[in-house]
């Protein structure tokens, strides 16, 4: 995936496979919960961009801007298949992040082309979008959507 994307010049971002994004030198990670203790450490070892699911907590955003992260996500905003027992949050707080971080706001969670323009009014950096784009009969059609609406 992260040699695809780098010859279609697009970011790869590993979610939660520290030990292997470090090994394999990614470009980005994404942290969640179960790693939230151990940023200062992943960060010192992780040379790539650092983002943090922070789901819907501005403060815990606020904490890990201030120690480094590079992007802090939040979500999920609607149900889903990826993640089907995730709490559902507010599209408001993106608003909110966005007001009072400095880093990018990604948007994740449940996003479909159903829903995108809902997210969009909300002004999220960048989208999260995985199971809307990998079912599609074509992806490369299916993920230029998202390009072209975004």
């Amino acid at each position: 995936m992260q040699r695809l994307c780098k010859e279609h010049e697009a970011l790869f971002v590993l979610n939660d496979k520290i030990d292997l994004a470090i090994d394999l030198e990614c470009e980005g990670l994404n942290i969640g919960k179960s790693d939230h203790e151990r940023f200062d450490a992943i960060r010192e070892s992780f040379k790539g961009i650092v983002g943090v699911s922070c789901y819907g907590d501005i403060e815990m955003a606020k904490d890990f801007e201030k120690r480094g992260a590079d992007y802090v996500a939040f979500g999920s905003f609607f149900t889903s298949e990826t993640k089907p027992n995730s709490n559902i949050i507010a599209l408001e707080i993106l608003k909110d992040a966005k007001s009072q971080l400095n880093i990018p706001v990604c948007a994740i969670g449940g996003i479909n082309t159903t829903n995108v323009d809902e997210v969009i009014q909300y002004s999220p950096d960048m989208l999260s979008v995985i199971n809307d784009v990998w079912t599609a009969k074509d992806i490369r059609s299916q993920a230029a959507l998202y390009t072209n609406q975004f």
